[in-house]
């Protein structure tokens, strides 16, 4: 539990930080204002279960979503070469952006498969699967969304002092994702199968 709390913490600080030096306050604010929204809404219909820790439990929730302000500001489509890139350079962030929203993706298309083929095959394990992987297994979430920051970074195009992604780029960490999402149900079934065998 202290090592979630101190590697959470950490994603959030390191966010911070790197807000601050590409200078995305409107993105690094509009986080902050979210996690003390959804704590506050928290806080007032469920004093009991409302706690401090859970302000930062979940970061790449509220970072994510406050992200739309880096793709309305920075994230740019080049006609002539036809491919995305961002437009401030060496900037850090902009992958965290770009990762997250596709880990996103990734995970609310599996999520909606899930739904929509309940109650057959094992729709009801894979929907407690993933649900149960985002929110009570943030350290495996964040150190997926590292790995596809890497991997990104290695198969970015940087010209101009620009980094550019093609639809190739971002189809092929879309694709990362959902094998990271298919390889943790598949663990998950496996241990409940020798648990009860």
């Amino acid at each position: 539990m202290i090592f979630t709390q101190l590697v959470t913490l950490s994603y959030l600080c390191l966010f911070i930080i790197l807000a601050f030096k590409s200078r995305q306050i409107n993105w690094l604010m509009a986080t902050l204002f979210l996690i003390a929204g959804f704590s506050y809404i928290i806080y007032s219909n469920i004093p009991d279960f409302w706690n401090i820790k859970l302000m930062y439990y979940h970061p790449y929730f509220y970072i994510t979503l406050s992200s739309f302000f880096f793709f309305i500001n920075d994230w740019k489509y080049s006609s002539e070469d036809k491919m995305f890139y961002i437009t401030k350079p060496n900037t850090p962030i902009g992958y965290w952006a770009v990762t997250a929203f596709l880990q996103h993706l990734a995970y609310l298309i599996i999520l909606l498969i899930s739904q929509l083929s309940y109650p057959k095959g094992n729709s009801l394990f894979t929907l407690i699967s993933i649900l149960q992987m985002y929110l009570l297994h943030p350290v495996w979430w964040i150190t997926t969304h590292i790995a596809l920051i890497a991997s990104l970074i290695l198969i970015s195009i940087k010209k101009d002092g620009k980094h550019y992604f093609s639809i190739i780029h971002l189809q092929a960490i879309f694709l990362m994702m959902l094998s990271f999402i298919i390889s943790y149900i598949y663990y998950q079934e496996l241990r409940f199968i020798l648990a009860w065998s």
